[in-house]
C-alpha cells in the first residue's frame, strides 16, 4: 500500500497530461561522483528488476560537462524523470542542462518528474543555498546570465515538487541488516559478480535509504506507468 506521503508524490508529478511516444519508462538524472556507485546505482537495479526500462547515462561516473544529443533524446523519450538531488548536482553543468530539458518535457510534454532530495534539503534546492548556493556563485561569473536564470528556474520549480527527503543518518547498523542487504544484492546481481569489499563497506550505511526507495518508490512508479498506459 502506498503511503499519504508517496500518494501526494504521486498526484503532484501527474497532474498535466502525457504527450508523445517513449522509449523509456524512467530516466535517471543524478551527479554519477557523488551517488553513481552508491545509491542511484541501487535504485536503477530495483527499477531494472521489476522490469521498468530505464535510461541511465552509462558515463555518468566521468567529469564530462557537455550533454549529448541521445541524451537530450532519451530524455525525451522517458514517461518519468527522477532527479537525485545531492549535495554536488549543482556544481555539474550536465546535470543543470538535463535539469532545464527536463522541465521543458514537463511542461512541452506533460513528462512527470519525481525528485529525490539525497542529504540536501529541498529548500535549498528551491532557492539556490546551502551546498547549492557555492556553485551557483561560480556559474554567475561563467556563465551567461540567461543561463544561470534559467537554471535557477528550474530548480525553483522541481523544488517545489513534492518528493523524498532521505537523510544520511538514516542507516542501519544491525548485522541483520548488513544479511538482509546482502541476500537482497545477491538476487539482483550473479555471485561471482559481486564485489566483497563493496558490499562490506556501504551495506550497513545505504540499507534503510535503499530498502524505504525499493518498497514504495518502485510501487508509486509503477502505479504512474499504469496510468500512463491506461490513461
Amino acid at each position: 500500500m502506498v503511503s499519504l506521503a508517496m500518494a501526494e508524490l504521486i498526484e503532484s508529478s501527474s497532474s498535466v497530461p502525457l504527450s508523445g511516444s517513449f522509449n523509456f519508462d524512467v530516466f535517471l538524472s543524478f551527479r554519477g561522483e557523488d551517488t553513481g556507485k552508491n545509491f542511484t546505482g541501487f535504485l536503477y537495479k530495483a527499477l531494472k528488476n521489476r522490469a521498468i526500462n530505464v535510461f541511465i547515462d552509462n558515463e555518468d561516473l566521468s567529469t564530462r560537462e557537455d550533454i549529448s544529443p541521445d541524451l537530450l533524446k532519451a530524455i525525451k523519450g522517458s514517461k518519468i524523470s527522477i532527479l537525485v538531488f545531492s549535495k554536488g548536482y549543482a556544481s555539474s553543468k550536465r546535470c543543470l542542462l538535463e535539469l532545464s530539458h527536463i522541465v521543458h518535457c514537463q511542461k512541452a510534454k506533460g513528462q512527470r518528474v519525481m525528485p529525490i532530495f539525497l542529504d540536501i534539503e529541498p529548500t535549498d534546492v528551491r532557492n539556490q543555498t546551502g551546498s547549492f548556493a557555492g556553485p551557483f556563485e561560480e556559474h554567475e561569473k561563467n556563465f551567461k546570465p540567461d543561463i544561470v536564470k534559467n537554471w535557477r528556474e528550474a530548480l525553483r520549480e522541481v523544488g517545489n515538487l513534492k518528493g523524498w527527503v532521505l537523510k544520511d543518518d538514516v542507516n542501519g547498523g544491525s548485522s541483520d541488516l548488513f544479511r538482509t542487504f546482502h541476500q537482497w544484492l545477491r538476487s539482483v546481481e550473479p555471485p561471482e559478480a559481486l564485489n566483497p569489499e563493496l558490499v562490506g563497506n556501504i551495506a550497513e550505511h545505504w540499507y534503510w535509504k535503499f530498502h524505504y526507495v525499493d518498497r514504495e518508490f518502485v510501487e508509486a512508479l509503477k502505479i504512474q506507468l499504469r496510468d500512463i498506459k491506461n490513461g
